[in-house]
Formats: structure tokens, sequence, C-alpha cells
């Protein structure tokens, strides 16, 4: 989110050790209450980690994904409830039901390939259809932001359209259903020659050029445990990405304590020993240390004063993450815009009802 700077430390109080995530907006600074944890001062920084972060797969949306993966279900409607208005269905559509569902889908995945349709109703008389081209997810911790830009993006198209057409009346239109096409590109396990699982980082720390080339061999557990450890966190406030420490391993000579106290006291400095990364799947699995070759630039937040400009429709983004969006999108050239007959009724015999106790609207997946 723009307009605010985040900052990550801790403090310690007698035995007692807390996370912060402050962000300053406005002037003002604001102790964010969704991100703060505190555990025993002795205990490892993953301690502050173990038990969030995680997207744990309920019994019933396990049982929900098999039959998904049966029925090889590609299309989902998201369906808004009577009388609930086009941005409120809109805003947690696009911030809760289809992220959910993504992050479901995810499960078992390397990849998500998807694609957003809108069906609109211009002056509630008539329907069209705004449907987004299809973007590529590499990294579960890039669906909320690409879902974000694809919002935009077809909202954009679809506020041009009315204002083309309906320039008096441009506001009044309504969207009912989404269509959520998803194509699930399942993971590969690792061969018998013992390669390591292929792995990426989320675009946001992809594009900063901080880290080595994966190693073709794992790194051993004794190299991990003199190794200063990091793993993402997502605020479920501001949707922000970043990285906490993990573990922070010992100098290599004893003689240098003082150091490894100036390390634990201040985390995101370079401290001792190599960096690596701790790439983890959905669900929180370990799967692979990535090292990091450039540890400030990677625990540098970006700043968001710097305009990027695109060279094609010349949009300007001061997130880089949105602007490589964008571009991966070819600016929405992609998009289609399509008129629905008057008489249009889509009918499906065969759906799969997804009503599990976090959805908060109707979601169907349609059995071909």
């Amino acid at each position: 989110m723009p307009y605010f700077r985040s900052s990550y430390t801790f403090s310690i109080e007698g035995s007692t050790r807390t996370f912060h995530h402050r962000w300053c907006m406005a002037g003002r600074v604001y102790e964010c209450d969704a991100c703060s944890t505190t555990c025993d001062v002795r205990a490892a920084y993953s301690k502050h980690w173990s038990s969030v972060g995680r997207t744990l797969c309920s019994a019933e949306q396990r049982a929900l994904l098999k039959t998904i993966e049966e029925q090889r279900i590609k299309n989902f409607i998201l369906c808004s409830e009577h009388n609930r208005s086009t941005n409120e269905f809109l805003l947690d559509a696009g911030i809760q039901a289809i992220p959910q569902l993504l992050r479901l889908l995810f499960h078992n995945a390397a990849c998500l390939h998807f694609r957003l349709s809108f069906y609109m109703r211009a002056l509630n008389e008539t329907d069209l259809l705004f449907c987004s081209s299809e973007s590529a997810l590499e990294h579960h911790l890039d669906i909320s932001e690409t879902v974000d830009v694809l919002f935009l993006m077809l909202l954009e198209k679809i506020e041009a359209y009315m204002f083309a057409r309906y320039p008096t009346r441009a506001a009044e239109y309504s969207v009912k259903r989404i269509k959520i096409y998803v194509r699930r590109e399942l993971r590969i396990m690792a061969s018998a020659s013992n390669a390591p699982l292929k792995c990426i980082l989320p675009l946001q720390y992809r594009v900063k050029h901080a880290t080595a080339a994966p190693s073709a061999q794992p790194v051993s557990a004794a190299v991990a445990a003199d190794s200063n450890l990091y793993c993402f966190r997502n605020c479920a406030r501001t949707q922000e990405l970043y990285v906490v420490p993990y573990q922070l391993g010992k100098c290599p000579s004893t003689a240098c304590d003082g150091e490894v106290q100036s390390a634990q006291q201040a985390w995101d400095r370079i401290g001792c020993g190599a960096h690596y990364i701790l790439l983890q799947s959905v669900d929180g699995i370990q799967q692979q240390l990535l090292k990091i070759s450039n540890i400030s630039r990677f625990l540098r937040t970006d700043e968001e004063d710097h305009v990027h400009t695109c060279v094609q429709c010349k949009a300007n983004f001061t997130q880089r993450t949105k602007f490589q969006l964008h571009k991966a999108l070819d600016c929405g050239r992609g998009f289609e815009i399509l008129q629905l007959d008057g008489e249009n009724m889509e009918i499906y015999e065969h759906c799969l009802q997804m009503r599990c106790d976090n959805y908060n609207w109707p979601l169907y997946g349609i059995i071909e």
C-alpha cells in the first residue's frame, strides 16, 4: 500500500521479547495489532512465527480440493446475494473470497494460471462481460497483489466503457457475478537424483536481484545451524509482505561474542555467517533455503517516491511489483468486453457448492 512507511522491530522487557510492526502515515505512528507476537527472550526467533502465517486446510476444504481434482473443475462462479451493494461485493471478493479460493487451489500446485470475468449490468438493461487475460501465479504470496491488480484493471475498463457510452450516468452499473477460471500446474516431486525442489521467491523479492542462484545441492544441517535464516510474513491489516528473522546464527569464532550480541539486537544489520531465506509452501511446510547475496538490499523496503512509467500506455506506478504485473498483462490489451444477449441465461446443471465456514458469498465450482 502506498502513502505509509513501515518498520519492524523487537523490544525486550524483563524475560519477554515482543515483535512490533508499526507504520507511519500522515505523520502519525500506528501499532499493528495483527502482527505483534511475544515469546521468551531466550527462545529462538522462529518461536514468534511457529503458529502464525499458515494457510492450513480444514477437513472440509481438503474434501473440496479432492473433488475439484477428481472432477477437473477449472471454472468457479462467485455470486452476490440479493440486496448487497456492488462496492461491498467487489471489495470483499477482491480482498477475501477470490484470494481464499486461490490459496486453496495452490495446495500441491507449483503455479496457477487464472483469469477473471465480471458480469456487469449497465443502467439495469444492458449485460456485458468484462474478461481479463490470463495471469500466471508462481508464488502463493503473490496472490493478493495479483488479484488486486486484475481487479483495478477490470474496473478501469468498466469505468472507461461507462464514461464513453453513458457519460452522465457512468456510475449506474452493477456487478453480481464473477467467474474465476483456474488451471492448476501441479508440483512435480523431486526425482531420484535428489535434485532440490524448484522454488522461487515472491515477485516483490524477485525484482530486487539480491539472491544467489539455487544451489545444486541442498544446504546441509551443519551449514544451516551456523547461518542467519529469515522467513516471510504477511500483514493482515496492510497486506504488506516483509521479512523477519527465523534464526540468527553464531559467529565462527568465539572471539566475536560482542558482534553476536549486536546482531541479535539489530537483526536487520549484516551479521555473522551466511544469509538464507526460508521458502515455505502455502501451508507452511519448509521447502528450500535460498542464499541471499545482498542482505541489505533484500531486507530494505522499496522507496515509494520513485515513479515507474509504462513506456507503452504511459501509466504511472509507485510500486514496482504492480508495475511488473501491469507489464505482464500487456497493459490490459488482451482484456475482452462482450455484450450478452438480453435473454442470455447461463444454467449449470452440475455444480459443486463451496460454502465453507470462511466463505461469505455463494461460490460454486462448475462441473463440465
